[in-house]
């Protein structure tokens, strides 16, 4: 897994629900998964400190809308 980006993992969570519980895991292992693979990556934005890593790339690699509709 060391060669994979950001996009690869976003994509292999996405691929069924065991790879999904995978690597959405909060294990400390999956942490620097998503870390390493932010790393090889280029180009990325620093990641918010309120956001996983998961859910970083979500935001950057979703091709939907993320603003919530005004109440």
């Amino acid at each position: 897994y060391q060669y994979l980006t950001s996009c690869d993992l976003l994509h292999l969570s996405q691929t069924c629900k065991r790879f999904r519980a995978f690597f959405l895991n909060r294990s400390v292992a999956n942490e620097r998964l998503w870390t390493q693979a932010r790393a090889n990556t280029d180009d990325l934005p620093e990641r918010p400190s309120f956001m996983s890593e998961p859910a970083f790339i979500h935001l950057l690699y979703s091709p939907y809308c993320h603003v919530s509709p005004a109440t």
